[in-house]
């Protein structure tokens, strides 16, 4: 009841059951972490509540307590969005929050505790409860704490971790209107960590907060669109339609962003490639590989008027092969994507030894080590200083089977294997 009632209020105070369900509140900033306080300050409650119920129990007392734990709840839900803006205000950081969901928690969940132990009764089997000493209780209350900071710090540090690369990730492919969910949790989780994704004007990388990302992420999105506004009020010419297909993805309007360049992806290297992506964005991976067939036709049959434009038709190509093959992953049709990895072999030869590493690793996957070896020592061959050695797959084809694994790899071996997996 205490864990299910905290995380309900919790989660209605931060608007989940009004519709935005991006963000929990502040300082959670996620509802999975909001799960993982109530499920571990539970034992912290429980435990100052065996302090507070008395040995003559009353029906006053559960009564008042119940009171006051649905005082928690009234409050939580009518003013818990107030906490987020003084904790910002006050500048608490990662570690003074922590404290802050601690104490909430136990805050919603001690009264329906109280009410629990005070309504226990023992039956005639159960033994006397023996008495407590103080070192019981000191025992019993650093084990409760251990588990409602430790196991939540680790767990938050982990996630932002991952959800810092995310963010980063799609700031830079200025995919604005998913970053900014992502950073806003971040900063109301207090994330330390920083995005060096800014430069300053002479280049340099600039360490960006998450809540300096967050007002640029919005300042970025105003920007963006006022310029969609501008270009849709006036006919377009084909580098103004991709561009404003560009701001359209970003801004995640991606069904406008098709209709935008419908007129031109068919005939376009580029629109063809921004059209695969956004179906590619919406999980569509078959459509987007019909767009991804068409850009790689229009780069092969485009002529280059200079190296400029000749380097980056390839590289359309080198994106568009590695993203079929995927594709085709996804839909397990493997055959299909070791065709479009052979095919890029045999028209990319600048990037043979980048399409021989990716095929070598799909073979290592699907347990195919002899084939997986041959394409690995193929991409070190073509590219020694960036593919490493095979050797360590050869190696585990003969340990299999081997009495007490007399060609097994040793650790060296397998430290330079997890090396050679590094592109």
């Amino acid at each position: 009841m205490a864990v299910a009632v905290s995380i309900a209020v919790l989660f209605l105070a931060g608007g989940l059951l009004g519709g935005s369900t991006d963000v929990a509140i502040s300082p959670f900033g996620y509802h999975r972490v909001i799960v993982v306080h109530a499920l571990t300050s539970l034992l912290l409650s429980w435990s100052i509540a065996g302090l507070l119920v008395p040995s003559q129990r009353s029906f006053g007392v559960t009564a008042a307590w119940l009171a006051g734990g649905s005082g928690v709840l009234l409050l939580t839900i009518a003013f818990g969005r107030q906490v987020g803006i003084e904790l910002d205000h006050a500048e608490i950081g990662y570690l003074g929050r922590m404290p802050v969901r601690v104490l909430w928690c136990v805050a919603l969940q001690l009264p329906w505790c109280v009410f629990a132990r005070s309504i226990e009764r023992p039956t005639s089997t159960q033994k006397p409860t023996p008495t407590r000493t103080v070192g019981s209780i000191v025992n019993r209350f650093a084990l409760a704490l251990v588990v409602a900071l430790v196991i939540p710090y680790g767990y938050i540090n982990t996630l932002t971790q991952k959800q810092t690369e995310i963010a980063k990730s799609l700031w830079q492919k200025e995919r604005m209107v998913k970053a900014l969910p992502v950073v806003r949790r971040l900063c109301a989780i207090g994330s330390p960590r920083s995005f060096g994704v800014s430069r300053t004007p002479d280049g340099r990388r600039q360490t960006v907060s998450a809540r300096s990302a967050s007002e640029t992420l919005r300042q970025a999105i105003d920007y963006y669109s006022e310029e969609v506004r501008l270009l849709q009020s006036g006919p377009l010419d084909d580098p103004q339609r991709i561009r404003l297909a560009e701001r359209l993805s970003s801004l995640g309007r991606l069904d406008e962003a098709q209709a935008a360049l419908q007129p031109i992806a068919s005939r376009h290297v580029v629109a063809a490639v921004i059209m695969a992506q956004t179906y590619q964005e919406q999980f569509q991976l078959s459509e987007g590989s019909r767009w991804y067939e068409t850009a790689i036709r229009l780069a092969r049959s485009t002529t280059p008027a200079n190296p400029t434009e000749a380097a980056m038709l390839v590289e359309i190509q080198k994106r568009a092969y590695n993203a079929l093959a995927g594709n085709a992953r996804e839909l397990r049709q493997f055959e299909r994507a070791v065709g479009y990895y052979n095919e890029a072999i045999d028209r990319l030869p600048s990037h043979r030894a980048y399409f021989h590493y990716q095929l070598g690793r799909y073979y290592k996957e699907v347990g195919a080590p002899v084939r997986s070896a041959e394409h690995l020592g193929k991409a070190h061959e073509l590219s020694p200083n960036e593919y490493g050695r095979a050797d360590s797959v050869l190696v585990g084809v003969l340990s299999t089977g081997t009495p007490v694994g007399i060609f097994a790899p040793s650790a060296s071996d397998r430290d330079a294997s997890d090396r050679s997996d590094t592109p």
